[in-house]
């Protein structure tokens, strides 16, 4: 829902990024995809549970609010002070494209935030990345790594069947909420775990990562009380 006109980032000297000074651009998103290395900041502020993403692949995801409206942004564009912001939406206006098995930088021309005329140079004269660019693709690249390891606990969630449907109910202003379709981990499923397979999920991290998704599950009705 960010994203509204995404373009290639060509090699173009002179080219240049100004900072983007709130977070207007995610007023409207009520869920965030986020990566396993964000589950231990992110589970005291958002429920993380999983869902589908655009590729109907499963994902990790937060939720952040309700019928099209992110509750931890205000009217003016800043975000609900001391919460923490996935990466997802920190990485605006760039993102990630897979392209033929390759990814590729793109960004929302919708931004503004891309221009010839202020802001930090993405290229030098040679039209090669310039320093703050290198850093922002190092990030990039860091997060599909991270999304890599996300795919695998959930995979490892999928073939030991601990994961089932839930049905999330907020009740707010007087209004009841239902998200769906999503998914949350069964204890009963997970306590019910040989040893050895409780073993590996120890010793891989994954039982922590199940422990700090429960736990984000209290803050459900935090969503119903902001």
């Amino acid at each position: 829902m960010m994203y509204k006109e995404v373009k290639v980032l060509e090699k173009k000297p002179g080219l240049k990024v100004k900072p983007i000074k709130n977070f207007k651009y995610a007023k409207d998103l009520t869920q965030s995809i986020i990566t396993v290395d964000e589950f231990y900041k992110a589970c005291k502020t958002y429920p993380i549970v999983f869902g589908r993403d655009s590729e109907n692949n499963l994902a990790a995801i937060v939720l952040m609010g309700v019928e099209d409206k992110n509750l931890f942004v205000n009217s003016k564009g800043e975000w609900k002070k001391g919460e923490y912001i996935p990466f997802y939406v920190r990485r605006y206006p760039f993102n990630f494209l897979k392209q033929d098995d390759k990814y590729i930088l793109v960004y929302d021309e919708n931004s503004k935030a891309i221009n010839d005329k202020e802001g930090e140079e993405l290229f030098d004269e040679n039209g090669e990345p310039s320093e703050y660019l290198k850093n922002v693709l190092a990030l990039m690249e860091r997060y599909q790594v991270s999304a890599k390891k996300t795919e695998e606990f959930l995979k490892k969630l999928e073939e030991l069947g601990l994961l089932e449907d839930a049905r999330i109910n907020i009740k707010r202003d007087g209004k009841n909420y239902v998200i769906t379709p999503v998914k949350k981990v069964n204890e009963e499923k997970l306590n019910a775990l040989g040893e050895k397979e409780k073993l590996e999920l120890v010793n891989t991290g994954m039982y922590k990562l199940i422990i700090a998704h429960l736990i984000s599950l209290d803050n459900i009705q935090k969503l119903a009380l902001l």
